[in-house]
């Protein structure tokens, strides 16, 4: 909020009424500007936390790795502001939704080259920003698209596990790139995703350690020796 009062009871009253900051007149455009750029970064981080535990909440019962990766991808389309997303599996396109220069939203598929390409990425988070002509990733993909993806940005994103997936996430040239809550959230989804997958695994050994249990606890009554 924005005041001319500045004693402590009325900063008292304005922060009771939900107020999260203020500012004294007289005061200065740039930092009013940033003040609210503040509050702005805060209230979307708070949302993608929100979105982390969500994830874990709604997957922590789900064993198939398909159903994992549509939720999260969908999850991903929500939380950022992308021009494009793609999730491909082993070589094929599962989804793919990219905005065209004329705003509307369209599904393309990317060639066998671009995505075996993809394929060798080793890390579990890879970005290319502002690609050039010069990136290899350019030289594959760029005549795919009727418009110039030169200085756009590209994340690509996968977990171990789940190594037939990828997920690629796409913004134009004519946004300021993937910024660090953009960055930070996507590795907090990779860690999450990697404490679900171990928790599976771990579950699944279990089981089995246990149906092991039963085959050979039905037959202790007529056993006789064991060496």
């Amino acid at each position: 909020f924005l005041t001319a009062k500045h004693q402590v009871e009325d900063l008292e009253n304005a922060f009771k009424l939900g107020g999260n900051d203020y500012l004294t007149k007289p005061f200065s455009v740039g930092e009013l500007v940033s003040r609210i750029q503040n509050q702005l970064n805060m209230t979307n981080i708070g949302q993608k936390l929100e979105s982390l535990r969500q994830i874990a909440e709604k997957l922590s019962h789900e064993k198939k790795s398909e159903k994992i990766m549509s939720f999260v991808f969908n999850e991903i389309s929500e939380q950022l502001d992308l021009d494009g997303t793609c999730l491909l599996s082993d070589k094929t396109v599962e989804k793919s939704s990219f905005v065209d220069l004329s705003g509307n939203m369209e599904s393309r598929n990317l060639e066998e080259n671009c995505i075996s390409f993809l394929n060798t990425i080793d890390e579990e988070l890879t970005f290319f920003h502002t690609l050039g002509e010069s990136d290899g990733l350019f030289n594959l993909i760029s005549h795919q698209f009727p418009w110039s993806l030169a200085g756009s940005h590209w994340a690509f994103l996968k977990v171990e596990g789940l190594d037939e997936y990828i997920i690629c996430l796409y913004k134009s040239n004519k946004s300021t790139g993937f910024s660090l809550i953009d960055i930070e959230y996507l590795k907090n989804l990779i860690s999450e995703l990697k404490g679900l997958l171990a928790g599976i695994r771990a579950q699944s050994m279990e089981l089995s350690s246990n149906t092991k249990y039963v085959e050979v606890a039905k037959d202790l009554n007529r056993t006789v020796y064991i060496k």
